[in-house]
């Protein structure tokens, strides 16, 4: 039988939705503050955008994080360059036994080359071979957030799977590397089958 989902109260949502997105703090930092997981965070966070888009009431905490943010963004970091800010770069966490590899420098030079199947992000096939700065990532490791931008994951030694979105991708093959977006968290994990998969939400 499967774990019951936890009820947080919505006075606990509503001021962790307000602080990422009226405080620009990352989802990974609001989650370590209240003691949540922060795929979690980024759930209910794109809930109330997605409630509120078309209204003005989401609107003006934004304009007020963007003027907030002026003096950071003056001066872009390479996480800013590719449109990511302090609260809203890529991320990845490895909850797999094995050792997976990450990106942050993807098509912008970089010591390696990378071939994404899916060169534009999401689910389309789009190949990309390019260059890129590869790092590893140990089991139980995150990477990401608080203006660091992480471009693309893979598995180097072994085929995996990949899930986007709730929809379930076949097989990619060792080396090949999965890009994602600014506002997407990368979980990777040994699936119920014991193969590995990562999941881009």
């Amino acid at each position: 039988m499967g774990k019951k989902p936890r009820i947080y109260p919505p006075e606990l949502r509503a001021e962790v939705v307000r602080a990422v997105i009226e405080d620009g703090k990352t989802p990974a930092q609001v989650a370590r503050d209240f003691g949540l997981v922060a795929e979690t965070v980024r759930n209910w966070v794109k809930a109330e955008k997605s409630k509120n888009s078309g209204t003005k009431r989401l609107a003006m905490p934004i304009i007020g994080t963007l003027v907030a943010s002026v003096a950071v963004l003056a001066s872009p970091s390479p996480a800013q360059a590719d449109g990511c800010n302090l609260w809203l770069c890529g991320e990845v966490q490895n909850n797999s036994p094995w050792t997976i590899h990450t990106t942050e420098v993807l098509g912008t030079g970089g010591p390696h080359w990378c071939d994404v199947w899916n060169g534009g992000g999401g689910m389309t096939w789009s190949w990309w071979h390019t260059t890129c700065e590869q790092k590893t990532l140990a089991p139980g490791k995150h990477r990401g957030g608080g203006g660091v931008d992480v471009d693309a994951v893979t598995f180097a030694d072994r085929d995996y799977v990949v899930k986007v979105y709730g929809t379930i991708l076949e097989w990619r093959t060792k080396g090949v590397w999965t890009r994602f977006h600014n506002d997407e968290y990368v979980t990777c994990f040994k699936n119920s089958n014991g193969d590995p998969m990562c999941q881009v939400d």
